[in-house]
């Protein structure tokens, strides 16, 4: 019995250490808790402390200041004058002050001419020539209002001293044109050459003169040409004595009336007397000659002529200058370019009553062309810079304070006249 009890108490010893065991070995062993590591701070990095620099003071930024608007004395304001120029490919009037400007053409123009000439203004300012690539050449109101085509040629038209009418070549042709009567045109010439002939109406409206020129045979580098006076109601007519031209172009034959019809210029042949049908050649004249308003005188080469017969030279006037001439409406006195200096234009203003001369300081490069107002001091001059897009400048000038141009409009100086 005890051996008995003594072997239950052994299986229940090693049963209990057993399950001591067991159960010892399930429950996990903690993981001892790692104090925390502090956190390395870096060490200060050495930095160059950088160099401030001085910034520059501002520029201040100039505020451009807007161009002075011209002071015009109102005896020139009172007087209505408008002023024709281009700008941009279009012909545009405005006032003497620089405003209420209008523009006259609807379309671009190639350039402002006829080639040799300024565009053709009528006697009473109402209406003016231009050509239009491809469309031809149109008569414009320089208002704006109104437009009718002349031919779609680029053809010259002189007006008939009333601005009545306008006579010009077309295929050889000589036309005369009455506003009145558009669509009866009327020839009263023909140039076999079919062109070059430059139609003139004379101050007087008596005559238009115009060249006819033999056409030029095979092989020939010259031919003849004769200038032909007709009248354009009785159809009759005369003949200046006949001339040589040469090269086949229109560089030659171009003219000029002076205004009390006794003269005519013609470029290539001479300065005539005209008293048909005893027509008389006074002188020799080139392309650079301009004739005065009062047809007292003429500008060439050589000086100053007399218009008298025969021909006198103004030996008390030294200085020559036949281009870029502004005569004043009495043909006494004349504004004139004679080359430039340094870029600066050389002007003059020539007193032929009295026989004096002075150089005027414009202080104005590439001064192309001078407009004299009628019956003032005062002239515009004409500035073009040939850059590609011709732009130029207008300037008024108060004769008597040469050296104080005032700046009227950006563009090129074509004409001025006064609203009648």
């Amino acid at each position: 019995m005890l051996v008995r009890c003594i072997m239950k108490l052994a299986i229940a010893l090693i049963v209990l250490l057993c399950i001591v065991a067991c159960t010892s070995s399930d429950v996990p062993t903690p993981a001892p808790t790692l104090a925390p590591t502090a956190t390395a701070v870096p060490s200060a990095t050495t930095t160059n402390t950088p160099v401030l620099t001085a910034t520059p003071p501002l520029t201040p930024t100039q505020t451009p200041s807007p161009t002075p608007e011209p002071t015009i004395p109102a005896e020139l304001l009172n007087r209505n004058y408008r002023v024709l120029f281009g700008r941009d490919g279009h012909l545009w009037s405005m006032g003497l002050d620089g405003k209420n400007v209008q523009q006259v053409t609807d379309k671009q123009l190639s350039y402002f001419g006829f080639g040799f000439d300024e565009l053709p203004l009528s006697p009473n300012s109402k209406y003016v020539a231009v050509y239009y690539p491809e469309q031809g050449t149109w008569l414009l109101r320089t208002d704006g209002s109104e437009k009718r085509q002349v031919s779609l040629d680029a053809v010259f038209p002189s007006w008939s001293p009333d601005s009545a009418a306008i006579a010009y070549e077309e295929h050889g042709n000589i036309v005369v044109r009455r506003l009145t009567q558009w669509s009866q045109p009327r020839t009263i010439g023909r140039n076999e050459y079919g062109k070059c002939s430059y139609p003139t109406w004379s101050p007087g409206g008596q005559w238009i003169a115009y060249i006819a020129i033999t056409p030029y045979r095979a092989g020939q580098s010259t031919t003849t040409a004769r200038v032909r006076l007709i009248n354009p109601t009785t159809q009759q007519s005369s003949e200046l004595a006949p001339y040589t031209v040469g090269g086949r172009s229109c560089s030659s034959g171009e003219m000029r009336w002076s205004s009390d019809g006794n003269y005519l210029r013609v470029i290539g042949s001479g300065l005539w007397k005209i008293a048909p049908p005893n027509n008389r050649m006074l002188m020799q004249v080139t392309a650079n000659s301009q004739m005065s308003p009062s047809a007292q005188y003429i500008a060439t080469d050589a000086g100053f002529i007399f218009l008298s017969d025969p021909p006198q030279q103004r030996t008390d006037i030294k200085v020559s200058c036949p281009w870029g001439t502004g005569w004043a409406f009495d043909g006494q006195r004349v504004v004139c370019m004679a080359g430039s200096v340094r870029s600066q234009s050389r002007i003059y203003l020539i007193d032929l009553e009295h026989g004096s001369t002075t150089m005027l300081e414009f202080n104005i490069p590439n001064l192309t062309s001078i407009k004299w107002l009628p019956q003032t001091d005062w002239v515009l001059v004409g500035d073009v810079y040939f850059n590609g897009d011709r732009t130029g400048s207008i300037w008024l000038v108060n004769l008597n304070d040469p050296n104080s141009p005032q700046l009227i409009a950006k563009g090129i100086l074509i004409n001025v006249y006064a609203v009648k």
